[in-house]
């Protein structure tokens, strides 16, 4: 996979099935991550409306314009509890509404705030992720980030058929504590959970590529440079592609999800390029060559449509013509 975030729900389906699985990445800075933290603010500030350290972390970033100053003021007020029985009866959303009761705007948004809130505590975890990403406005703070907005979907995605919070922090921990069983600790037939870039080097029987979705791979900020004529990121991407493809010694698989957490995905354009039906692509021994990275070269020989090519610089290198070659990595010198 193209993206850490793709192995999470592939390991949590192995580890509960009981299928050795040899995990070679590093997931936790998923369960470390602020956005983690701050859906568990939401839930816990639902739970809790004057719990100010949870509201701290969310409360610019639910739209409704509230400043620091608005939250000093709450801060002076919750101080002047005398006792945690009084703390815990003051409103937080109360205090600010009575704060900004003349700025009808920000009024607007603590009355939408508090409904939401109201709502998180009659639902199920996952129907609460829903509110805090729509009706809270979550979901627009994150949409400033690509990467920020994967962490959110993916816990999301482990909220599905939990029906309390209790039940949703246990299968996160089960998770966590399955990762860190198998952490780089490899079994006998086990499967091989890694990212692209971590496979550099290796080779198995059979590939399985997952998450091809046009916009993670390749990603948008490539697609975004090579229409704006810079093709050095996306030319990334191809060389990344091309080593997730040649880890395969026997079968590849590549998997294109059609929907991602209910929306129609596009196929990645790697997979439509790789399968596309066209007259096999061969190049004759001893043929001229030119690759973006490698630089010149010389075909030694093709057969299936690999060629084996010797590049002043960097020796004998296997490359799939096809790939290359529509791509545009890989052109012939006439």
């Amino acid at each position: 996979y193209r993206n850490n975030l793709s192995g999470l729900p592939v390991a949590w389906e192995l580890i509960q099935k009981g299928i050795p699985v040899h995990i070679r990445e590093d997931y936790s800075s998923f369960f470390r991550h602020f956005v983690v933290s701050d859906v568990f603010a939401f839930f816990s500030f639902a739970a809790e409306p004057w719990n100010i350290e949870s509201f701290r972390k969310i409360y610019y970033k639910i739209g409704a314009s509230l400043s620091k100053n608005d939250i000093r003021k709450v801060e002076e007020r919750l101080e002047d509890s005398t006792s945690p029985g009084q703390m815990q009866q003051t409103d937080i959303l109360s205090l600010l509404l009575k704060l900004n009761h003349h700025r009808k705007h920000i009024a607007g948004h603590l009355v939408r705030i508090r409904r939401g809130m109201n709502r998180i505590l009659r639902s199920n975890p996952y129907q609460a992720i829903e509110i805090i990403e729509e009706e809270l406005q979550y979901g627009d703070y994150l949409k400033r980030n690509a990467g920020y907005l994967r962490i959110f979907h993916a816990l999301k995605h482990f909220a599905r058929n939990t029906k309390t919070l209790e039940e949703f922090k246990a299968r996160l921990r089960a998770l966590k504590n399955g990762i860190d069983q198998h952490y780089r600790k490899a079994a006998p037939e086990a499967v091989h959970l890694l990212t692209l870039h971590g496979s550099k080097g290796l080779e198995f029987d059979n590939v399985i590529l997952i998450d091809l979705i046009e916009g993670w791979f390749p990603d948008e900020k490539s697609i975004d440079d090579l229409n704006a004529g810079d093709r050095t990121a996306y030319e990334g991407e191809v060389r990344l592609f091309y080593v997730g493809v040649t880890r395969a010694k026997k079968k590849i698989y590549l998997l294109s999800p059609e929907k991602l957490e209910g929306e129609k995905t596009v196929q990645s354009r790697f997979v439509r390029q790789f399968i596309k039906p066209e007259q096999s692509e061969e190049l004759g021994e001893g043929q001229i060559v030119h690759h973006t990275k490698f630089g010149k070269g010389v075909v030694k020989y093709c057969e299936d449509g690999v060629a084996e090519i010797l590049f002043k610089r960097y020796g004998y290198r296997k490359l799939s013509v096809k790939v290359c070659l529509e791509s545009g990595l890989l052109r012939t010198e006439e």
